[in-house]
């Protein structure tokens, strides 16, 4: 395998081990961000696995290690913690990766409600916001969102809050100063409606806590009133009332409609399956020698399988028995 660094691998060093002084092999490579530097550094891994039953003892001797060599040299680095190393002569030294999005958010930037600091999530996509958030999560997960304004992520409105958290443009919250779940968000419930000499529509039924529901037109939101079991009413802007009429709604394609209307007998089945029947004897319709050989016929004379011929002759009798 072609190697991708220029110096030679190291050796084991550390006394005591099983491998010591033998050649240690290539485990991986990463890139990290060099500190107070837009450049990065390589820092190529090497792992000793010492032989089993050959340690002295328990203890980092027993188990295994490795060494640390950066780009293009082989200069040695030393752990200082997670993502952090250091030359030995102090000239290099790497720092943690900076989290996605974390150039954007202004100095100081922390949790508003605790002041700690968080983890920054995103850009996430947002079809209810039209574009892409950014979601603050602090260590006493109090949950904080953003969005890009003038390069810097700013905190959201309180109306775009609403519309990320809102299943429609419009609140779903409780009114009755008197109710138990004031306040609350209620469950909604889409459901879809037919209404006199009109297209069909969608409505949102939301229910409250507290007992009560209300009934929401979509898209517009328009307040309907309940009449009695799927009647609703509702006038829209221009001043003209609509009514639903119950039933079922409109729910099934013009496919499978059509489908369902499909005469029985321009069915593949329903003609394989007659045909096996006209040749099969009034009285010898549960003779199975008698069966299958018409079953064979049938196969021969329209050049399909016999499994077939004999599936489609059973679907023939359970739907026509």
């Amino acid at each position: 395998m072609r190697k991708s660094y220029s110096f030679d691998n190291p050796t084991c060093d550390l006394k005591g081990c099983s491998r010591f002084g033998e050649t240690m092999e290539h485990a991986n490579r990463y890139e990290y961000d060099l500190k107070a530097r837009p450049d990065k550094l390589t820092i190529h891994f090497f792992v000793c696995r010492p032989r089993k039953g050959r340690s002295l003892g328990r203890g980092p001797l027993t188990g295994r290690h490795q060494t640390a060599l950066a780009m293009p040299n082989g200069s040695p680095m030393r752990y200082l913690g997670t993502g952090r190393y250091e030359s030995t002569d102090g000239t290099l030294q790497t720092e943690l990766p900076r989290r996605r999005g974390s150039h954007l958010m202004p100095d100081g930037q922390s949790c508003p409600q605790c002041g700690a600091s968080g983890s920054l999530q995103g850009p996430i996509p947002s079809k209810r916001l039209g574009e892409h958030y950014w979601a603050l999560r602090c260590a006493k997960k109090h949950k904080n969102y953003f969005w890009k304004r003038n390069g810097k992520l700013e905190p959201l409105s309180a109306e775009a809050l609403q519309r990320l958290h809102s299943r429609t443009a419009f609140s779903t919250r409780c009114g009755r100063p008197r109710c138990a779940g004031f306040g609350r968000a209620m469950s909604p419930a889409k459901k879809l409606h037919r209404i006199e000499g009109g297209v069909p529509v969608h409505m949102l039924h939301c229910y409250c806590s507290g007992g009560h529901k209300i009934h929401l037109v979509l898209p517009e939101g328009y307040a309907a009133t309940e009449l009695r079991w799927g009647v609703y009413e509702w006038t829209d802007e221009a001043g003209q009332k609509h009514r639903t009429i119950p039933g079922r709604g409109p729910n099934r394609s013009a496919k499978k409609r059509e489908r369902k209307k499909k005469d029985p007998a321009a069915r593949r089945y329903y003609e394989i399956g007659k045909l096996v029947e006209g040749k099969i004897p009034a009285h010898q319709k549960q003779n199975k020698r008698v069966i299958v050989a018409a079953r064979q016929l049938v196969a021969d004379g329209t050049r399909l399988q016999y499994d077939v011929v004999a599936q489609y002759h059973k679907d023939f009798r359970r739907l026509h028995p």
